[in-house]
């Protein structure tokens, strides 16, 4: 049966960021999502945030694919308190790591049950594991009570904590760098629970799903790749009279921030010792940090913080990098480069689980100087960089062209 000529159900998306299709990797996917779901389904959003997020929060965009909108304010608990004498807010943090880390907004949750009290929700869809332990907050209605229920891990979050905690030490005391492993344990302790309880888990990768797999559960566990709208291949030119690298992506997120700070330190050395032409970085990302900026204190390097619009810096970008050493999931920003058509060097890392073959689609290396060694290879070989781009764009467009992948949710929906 045709997808459309199903019936339509309600489902309710509880998420911790507000959907947007142009913005950072979880805003992309949390509005690829939605609007899979609005074709097949009545949705109503709820946004549980901090008051402060509320402020910010714009929700023009979304409005057309919901039937309703409503914030449900998060205030944080006496856990999240932190305390003077040094290690009782780790203590604290320790001591209630079975705890909720917030408080539910009373008249928030009265407006939200108020709006569907007349109509039963089919399913409830928790976009990432903060949004399922806000959820088992709600009250127990009969709105919600006999829905099943999915969640979208998108990632791992615990395992990306722990991938995170030997780099978070360098630059933490003990007591931080304690409560960013607390924080490790309470993820992996809610992931657990949601194995236990939901009908249905997405993951962005086939190797996120054997882990999650291997650790039981009632709840089946399936692939919602991270997607990319296919755009219109830039025009592949030879190199000009400066080579210009490209490294883009979201600067407070804490892997960008350690990956180009990491490449201007290890690796962009060696490329301008090899390479006998003059070179230019450009960095482009939203909330660059004091350390970021001060990498444009080099003349080859070039911070442009937040941008209107990130294709004229692809269109000029002979090259993009991308050395995450850490985090989790998939990454967005190696889909749209290799989407528009641009060569990409990653660490193994950074590329993982994206279901792309190393030499043929995108470039990849661990080391300082291997990376820095294929970079030179690719500026000063124009065959191998374009045939590299050719091959990443069909690649991508093959497996991560968002309108099949949200045909695939919808149907998992469905049939669930």
């Amino acid at each position: 049966m045709n997808i459309k000529e199903r019936s339509r159900k309600r489902i309710l998306f509880i998420s911790p960021v507000t959907p947007k299709s142009g913005g950072i990797g979880i805003e992309v996917r949390a509005w690829s999502h939605l609007e899979a779901l609005a074709t097949v389904a009545d949705v109503d959003l709820a946004l549980a945030m901090t008051p402060d997020q509320v402020a910010r929060a714009s929700v023009e965009e979304i409005q057309p694919l919901c039937s309703s909108v409503t914030f449900i304010k998060l205030r944080p608990s006496g856990k999240m308190a932190k305390r003077r004498v040094t290690g009782l807010t780790a203590l604290n943090r320790a001591v209630n790591v079975h705890s909720s880390s917030f408080q539910l907004d009373t008249k928030d949750m009265t407006s939200l049950c108020e709006r569907l009290r007349n109509m039963h929700i089919d399913i409830v869809f928790c976009f990432r594991i903060a949004s399922y332990d806000v959820f088992e907050h709600f009250p127990k209605t009969s709105i919600w009570q006999h829905s099943r229920l999915f969640v979208d891990f998108d990632d791992i979050e615990s395992l990306s904590i722990r991938r995170e905690l030997p780099f978070a030490k360098r630059i933490l005391g003990f007591e931080s760098a304690l409560i960013v492993r607390i924080a490790g344990i309470e993820a992996s302790i809610l992931e657990s629970r949601i194995q236990r309880k939901a009908d249905m888990i997405s993951v962005c990768s086939e190797v996120d799903r054997q882990r999650l797999v291997s650790r039981g559960g009632r709840a089946t566990v399936v692939i919602v790749p991270n997607s990319f709208t296919r755009m219109p291949a830039l025009p592949l030119r030879p190199i000009g009279t400066v080579a210009k690298l490209l490294f883009l992506g979201t600067m407070s997120y804490s892997p960008n921030e350690d990956a180009i700070l990491y490449f201007c330190r290890e690796i962009y050395p060696h490329i301008r010792k090899r390479y006998r032409r003059d070179i230019r970085l450009t960095i482009v990302g939203r909330r660059p940090s004091a350390k970021v900026l001060a990498l444009a204190e080099d003349a080859s390097i070039v911070v442009t913080g937040g941008v209107d619009s990130v294709e004229p810096y692809y269109d000029e970008a002979d090259l993009v990098v991308a050395p995450i050493r850490f985090g989790g999931g998939t990454r967005v920003k190696i889909l749209e480069a290799l989407s528009f058509g641009r060569a990409v060097v990653s660490t193994t890392l950074g590329a993982e689980g994206l279901e792309l073959m190393r030499g043929r689609d995108l470039e990849l290396a661990d080391e300082p100087e291997d990376f820095a060694g294929i970079c030179v290879a690719l500026l000063e070989n124009q065959g191998m960089r374009f045939d590299l781009a050719r091959s990443g764009r069909e690649r991508v467009g093959a497996v991560y062209e968002r309108k099949q992948i949200q045909h695939a949710l919808a149907k998992r929906i469905l049939d669930l």
